[in-house]
């Protein structure tokens, strides 16, 4: 009897021996190495794409799915940068659209500008032609009726150029001169 309750406590020493040495091991193999890919993968899915987890230089299957999630996390930050470059291209494009949507109406504005006010002037310039060619007129009153045509001619061509300014035209091809070497 004593001979077996020795090789009963023996043999139980030895199997909580045993547990205790493999659940140290299986911590240290298994379960550290675990733990630093879930902290990878919290810093991950926190943003830091540029976390990596560090992988000893053996074969394991845990060794493989840490260079893994290490190989995702570069493709991921590529992917991030490539969003944020397309983004502000995007945003780019957005800005010269709005700059040619203020152009468009600028031209419109200047259009219409141009023609509530040419009307008026040429009946303005036409009145003081009249008054110019005038020969019961004083010279003074002729004097100020050139003023007014050439005043009225310096209008003429402002609006004139805001009117060449506003009209859409197509690309202007022009001649380069070529360098001499």
């Amino acid at each position: 009897r004593v001979g077996l309750r020795s090789l009963v406590t023996q043999a139980t020493a030895l199997g909580a021996l045993a547990g205790v040495v493999t659940f140290a091991l299986v911590g240290w193999l298994v379960g550290r190495p675990l733990g630093r890919l879930a902290e990878f993968a919290r810093r991950v899915g926190a943003g830091d794409l540029s976390a990596r987890v560090s992988t000893p230089d053996s074969g394991e299957e845990i060794t493989t799915l840490a260079v893994e999630m290490n190989h995702m996390a570069e493709r991921l930050d590529a992917a991030r940068l490539a969003v944020e470059e397309a983004n502000a291209e995007r945003l780019a494009a957005m800005d010269r659209l709005r700059h040619a949507d203020r152009l468009r109406t600028v031209g419109e504005l200047a259009s219409a500008l141009a023609h509530e006010l040419g009307t008026p002037l040429n009946v303005v310039s036409g009145h003081a032609r009249m008054i110019e060619q005038d020969e019961t007129a004083t010279a003074d009153l002729r004097d100020s009726a050139r003023t007014v045509l050439e005043q009225s001619a310096r209008m003429t061509r402002t609006l004139r150029d805001l009117l060449d300014f506003a009209r859409r035209r197509g690309p202007q091809v022009a001649e380069i001169g070529r360098a001499h070497v």
